[in-house]
């Protein structure tokens, strides 16, 4: 899966996750821009703040817990985020490591 790194300055001492590496999937960068102004920064920053979108109430529980040890990855989706061309879309966040060193990237469900 290729990738197009992205940066964000830190959204705030108040995130829940430490923001390290950020990157977008070529087709997720595509699609919306990776601007200042782009919609990806909005989903990283509620991503970053601690919520996670439309996912079950087992893996905002799983993505607490994540967060209370300082292990593991938290998981985020957001259903129907309108890209460039004005298509409503799916967009996954996955954070590795959120309290160290975090990498984080954005892609669509089903991209490998």
């Amino acid at each position: 899966m290729g990738q197009t790194q992205m940066t964000m300055n830190r959204i705030s001492a108040a995130s829940k996750i430490i923001n390290g590496s950020m990157a977008a999937t070529k087709a997720v960068a595509a699609a919306y821009g990776t601007g200042q102004d782009s919609k990806l920064h909005e989903l990283l920053a509620r991503h970053a703040f601690g919520d996670w979108g439309d996912i079950t109430p087992d893996t905002a529980e799983r993505n607490d817990e994540t967060l209370s040890m300082g292990d593991g990855a938290v998981f985020s989706m957001y259903k129907g985020i309108m890209d460039l061309s004005g298509e409503a879309r799916d967009v996954c966040i996955v954070s590795n490591d959120p309290l160290g060193e975090t990498e984080t990237t954005m892609f669509f469900p089903g991209e490998n």
